[in-house]
């Protein structure tokens, strides 16, 4: 299986196992959003190798990365296979600079938070 099918399958895992209390959810969407938010910098070249990110704690991406940059919205993943899986497509996308792979990532992976966000309210 693919990193980028793995990734998939471990955003669904990390949506299925979080909370759906208000803080909680907004915790993970702000996260994913730096998630996102690198992997269009690594694309784009914005970020020089991985360096940068290597060296943020894989909770902080979203106060980093993401619209919100409140120290309090750290993430705690509740999947390993989440960050691990992240930081390889992360790696891919940063050596092969593909945007076009990195909007099919985007595409889909908005569809599953879209999804958990519809169904929590």
């Amino acid at each position: 299986m693919s990193n980028i099918a793995l990734l998939y399958e471990a955003i669904q895992k990390e949506i299925n196992s979080i909370s759906f209390h208000a803080v909680h959810f907004f915790r993970f969407v702000n996260h994913f959003y730096g998630c996102i938010s690198v992997l269009e910098m690594l694309a784009q070249e914005e970020i020089l190798g991985l360096v940068d990110i290597a060296n943020i704690p894989f909770a902080q991406i979203g106060k980093e990365y993401g619209f919100f940059n409140e120290g309090s919205l750290a993430y705690q993943i509740s999947n390993p296979d989440y960050e691990k899986v992240w930081r390889a497509v992360w790696k891919e996308v940063g050596e092969a600079h593909l945007l076009d792979l990195v909007d099919e990532i985007e595409e889909k992976a908005f569809i599953l938070v879209e999804k958990a966000e519809r169904s929590r309210v």
